[in-house]
């Protein structure tokens, strides 16, 4: 039996509950009735407001994670980064895919590019609108989506950047410190990782390092809007006000590339969301963070190094230009004269710097620039007043080839003398002198195939993937072919970008193929076939092409 207290008790606990439910208003994307605006009306457009956490950088996964340039594969040289992406705005951030695509730049109706290249799946934002009790949306064009293969799902593009820079004393804008290091713009599947109070710290009214006043829960009017259950869907992802989504530092990606030869010392790490300005959201300043970074496994004090870095080739043609950068430092001398970090050369010649920083003063080793001048000495055309073949001569110190189009023609003869099919009307011709100079070839072992004659089953796609420390061309490759086909062998950057392709129809037995690929200067590039292309014509994703399983010491390099 309960006395009159208990009684009494129970009765106040169970109207303060219902009292509770009576006062509470949904804030859905479908009910605007408990939804606040930003300035006490009823009617406003719900946006978010996306920033980046110096506090994530700093403490999430014990911050940071620096590596010395050798002795860690992969990760040398590299700067581990976590990205915490909050969203502290009135409105959900959400972003939904289409039903087009950009191929190049080219806007199709298509899943599929015409090359075989994987498209992009162009993004709306919709941006929630309060009209009373009413919610209503509107959908805007904004950026892209790329699926990518390591992870399984769509990566919103160009979601976040981060570079290491050199505090400048002097200047109070941190963008535009010099940077010294960066990594690539990255792609995030959009979620909600967690809200601000699950993260605490995370989410603040101000994101400049050491500052801000921590925002949980209960600190947003529209706590939850979006649903607070986005994830990796090619459909819709977001992140719902008062959540953020978190990507660590062990992901693809997520790091700097330490410039080699920089000295130990303070840096500051920048970061920023949606560099691009892709998305629209309350406020657009706030989408940045910078947080100081003391390196430790770089260059130590006493061994200073002086490098230079070319931006091309050692050599000029005709009237290019190069542009030679030193290793950072606090100040420059070069042998012309110049004093900063880098100089642009269009003369030949022998170049050098000295740099001094905290490490000490060093002096590189000279440079020399060489330049080649291609000229035509005599260029002579033709005229008849009849029916015939013309002879057309032009003489230069390289190689004469002939095009029919002064721009984007193709290659119809080479040598000096060319001799036109028969004319019937005026029709011109365009010489253009070619030369290759400094060119060295080199072969990749290993240069036969060995091991098992089978070739590779019908479940996998498999590609070589490499380290290229200096840009290259990549002239062929060896192929062992099991069945005749049009196969597209593509080049990709770690994202599973194509950067070039090329279609060729393969025979059985042993190949060389002509690719001529300009391969970048990166890592984790990958050399392999087009996956639909292969399940449009085998039925299966490999493209039947035979692997080396024996002898097999990877990697392999070459000078």
């Amino acid at each position: 039996m309960l006395d009159y207290n208990t009684m009494r008790f129970v009765l106040i606990l169970v109207l303060t509950v219902i009292s509770f439910f009576v006062v509470a208003q949904p804030c859905t994307t479908n009910n605007a009735t408990g939804c606040s605006c930003p300035d006490g009306k009823d009617t406003c457009a719900l946006l978010p407001d996306l920033t980046i956490s110096w506090d994530a950088i700093i403490n999430y996964k014990s911050g940071p994670n620096e590596y010395a340039q050798s002795g860690n594969g992969a990760d040398n040289g590299r700067l581990r980064i976590t990205g915490s992406t909050p969203n502290i705005g009135y409105g959900s951030f959400t972003v939904r895919g289409s039903d087009y695509f950009l191929c190049g730049t080219d806007t199709i109706f298509n899943p599929n590019c015409s090359n075989g290249t994987s498209p992009t799946n162009l993004l709306v934002q919709r941006i929630y609108k309060k009209e009373g009790n009413a919610m209503s949306f509107e959908d805007r064009w904004a950026g892209g989506q790329t699926f990518h293969p390591t992870h399984g799902h769509n990566h919103v593009d160009d979601w976040v950047t981060f570079t290491l820079r050199v505090e400048d004393a002097n200047n109070p804008d941190t963008l535009s410190w010099e940077i010294i290091g960066d990594g690539a713009k990255i792609g995030f599947c959009l979620m909600d990782y967690g809200s601000c109070s699950t993260y605490s710290g995370h989410c603040r009214d101000i994101q400049k390092y050491n500052l801000g006043n921590v925002l949980n829960n209960v600190d947003f009017p529209n706590y939850g809007l979006g649903g607070g259950q986005y994830n990796c869907s090619p459909v819709e992802q977001g992140i719902s006000s008062g959540f953020t989504d978190i990507y660590d530092e062990d992901l693809d990606g997520m790091w700097v590339n330490i410039p080699p030869g920089i000295c130990n010392g303070t840096y500051w790490i920048v970061a920023e969301v949606d560099p691009l300005n892709h998305f629209l959201e309350s406020d657009e300043s706030n989408n940045w963070t910078a947080i100081p970074i003391t390196l430790t496994q770089q260059t130590p004090v006493g061994n200073p190094v002086a490098t230079i870095t070319s931006s091309g080739k050692n050599y000029l043609c005709n009237n290019e230009l190069i542009t030679l950068t030193a290793n950072v430092a606090s100040s420059y001398l070069w042998s012309n004269g110049a004093t900063t970090r880098s100089i642009t050369v269009s003369d030949a010649g022998n170049y050098s710097v000295e740099v001094s920083s905290t490490c000490g003063t060093a002096v590189s080793q000279v440079l020399s620039i060489t330049k080649n001048e291609l000229s035509f000495t005599t260029v002579k055309g033709d005229t008849s007043c009849q029916s015939r073949p013309m002879i057309l001569t032009a003489q230069g110190n390289a190689v004469t080839e002939w095009y029919n189009a002064a721009m984007g023609g193709s290659l119809i003869d080479t040598g000096a003398i060319f001799q036109t099919p028969i004319l019937n009307n005026t029709t011109e011709y365009y010489a253009q002198l070619h030369e290759v100079f400094n060119a060295q070839t080199y072969y990749s072992a290993p240069t036969n195939h060995g091991g098992t004659s089978q070739y590779s089953g019908t479940q996998y796609n498999g590609s070589i993937i490499f380290d290229a420390y200096q840009s290259f061309l990549l002239k062929s490759v060896k192929v062992y072919a099991d069945i005749e086909a049009v196969r597209i062998i593509e080049l990709r950057d770690k994202f599973d970008n194509v950067l070039q392709s090329f279609n060729v129809n393969i025979m059985p037995g042993m190949s060389r193929i002509n690719l001529n690929f300009e391969v970048p200067a990166d890592t984790d590039l990958r050399v392999g076939t087009n996956t639909n292309n292969n399940l449009q014509l085998f039925g299966f994703e490999s493209p039947q092409l035979r692997r080396t399983s024996s002898g097999v010491n990877y990697p392999y390099t070459i000078p």
